[in-house]
């Protein structure tokens, strides 16, 4: 089992990825991405027209949405850095939880850092009917849970006691209502197994934990809804998976399933009522129960290995690898027929008003070419906007006064300068020899 209190401490940027920041005159988080290109996590959201649930996805290069499903907005816009989350209030409209900030992007690639912190983020969790958006910060020796109720506008850190405690997950049960995972960190205790709930608008948050037996350990929540929590924990001799309400704790009941590594992912309907879980590479499907029979788990007839898991109306969203499944995500439906809806091969570039902010070269451009390369595509086939070996070539280096603007200014990315080719030659040196960590 992995030391989740080591394993989420942040990690130094390459000196290559420093040159390229310097540069730029930015965050460090402007260099190549050396992990190959993969879905994390799929979002279906609210058609503002009435019809049928849109979706969204966040990937380790960026975003993107049903709106324009060949284009994606890169993680270096949010100025996100090494560790971050992504989640959509609406296809055009994201919160970023980056490493050390929270980034805002509105209509037109309109990005905007409106709080920041000391910590990287563990997980995160948002309620777009309600607003509400909670993250949980953690390192070696310190953790946090900071809060927003309007989209993640405007933040505050709960006054929460988490001295002894690691959160591994977090969701929301309702309306200003969450759930914690944790883990114990004293040297005689660390490890073991904590669920907490949380009302964060009462006017002195506290947590009311429920110990677990001392032999499960390092729990995660998968998933909760309406008072239902689907979550896992090292046991004795295997992963074990509980599917709990959030009133039976301290006693959460018997496992549910049983696994040699951790699920891929896991996912609850919204009245609680269904339940998905993707097995381990060892344990390959998806797999769905009902409430009423939480321990006769049946397999879906699908081949596939679900990275991610989204239940809709009209079936589950699932990220897949296109090179085993053909599809990055697509739409799984009760008889097991796929539909694919994004297979990264198929990517046309940034989106076009991200292309470009006041005429200049923005990150997206900058990382879009490896990016293509990796995928296979001819990065010059993207047909709006210049790529770089258009610029020309100012003969300079940018001074002060051309460098990217500052956290809280507009525009995609914070972009407002110009960098002449010379020098996006020199940084393009640079971000491709920086390597990424391992997302």
């Amino acid at each position: 089992m992995i030391d989740l209190a080591t394993s989420i401490g942040r990690r130094p940027a390459s000196l290559a990825a420093l040159a390229a920041a310097t540069l730029l005159g930015a965050s460090p988080a402007l260099y190549a991405h050396g992990a190959p290109p993969r879905a994390r996590q799929a979002f279906a959201l609210t058609d503002p027209g009435g019809g049928d649930a849109l979706w969204a996805l966040s990937t380790n290069f960026g975003v993107m949405s049903q709106s324009a499903p060949s284009r994606y907005i890169c993680e270096e816009a949010f100025e996100a850095g090494e560790t971050y989350i992504m989640l959509p209030f609406a296809a055009d409209r994201w919160v970023s939880l980056g490493e050390d900030r929270v980034a805002l992007s509105e209509a037109g690639c309109q990005i905007e850092v409106v709080h920041t912190y000391a910590l990287p983020p563990v997980d995160a969790a948002h309620r777009p009917t309600t607003g509400e958006v909670i993250v949980a910060l953690a390192d070696a020796n310190e953790a946090q849970l900071h809060y927003s109720q309007d989209g993640g506008r405007t933040w505050s850190q709960l006054a929460i006691d988490l001295s002894d405690l690691r959160p591994t997950g977090v969701r929301f049960v309702g309306e200003g209502q969450v759930a914690l995972s944790a883990f114990r960190t004293p040297d005689e205790r660390r490890g073991e197994a904590v669920v907490a709930h949380l009302n964060v608008r009462s006017a002195a948050p506290a947590l009311n934990l429920f110990e677990l037996p001392a032999e499960r350990r390092y729990p995660y929540l998968l998933a909760a809804a309406s008072g239902q929590l689907l979550w896992h924990a090292q046991g004795p001799e295997s992963q074990e998976v509980y599917w709990s309400e959030l009133e039976a704790f301290p006693a959460p009941g018997a496992p549910v399933f049983e696994l040699d590594a951790w699920p891929a992912a896991g996912a609850l309907s919204t009245a609680g009522e269904r339940a998905w879980l993707s097995g381990s590479d060892e344990n390959p499907g998806i797999f769905t129960a009902e409430r009423q029979t939480p321990d006769l788990w049946q397999p879906l007839p699908s081949e596939h290995h679900a990275r991610c898991l989204t239940p809709t109306a009209d079936g589950l969203l699932i990220c897949g690898h296109r090179a085993t499944d053909g599809f990055d995500l697509a739409l799984l439906d009760a008889a097991g027929e796929v539909e694919p809806l994004v297979d990264f091969r198929e990517l046309q570039g940034p989106r076009s008003e991200c292309l470009s902010a006041e005429g200049t070269l923005n990150p997206c451009q900058a990382v879009w070419p490896e990016l293509a390369r990796t995928l296979g595509i001819d990065p010059g086939s993207v047909d709006e906007g210049a790529d770089a070996g258009d610029i020309p070539d100012a003969g300079a280096a940018p001074d002060a006064g051309d460098a990217p603007g500052q956290a809280g200014e507009p525009g995609c990315a914070q972009s407002g300068g110009s960098v002449g080719a010379r020098w996006w030659w020199v940084i393009a040196i640079a971000l491709l020899s920086a390597r990424r960590r391992r997302r």
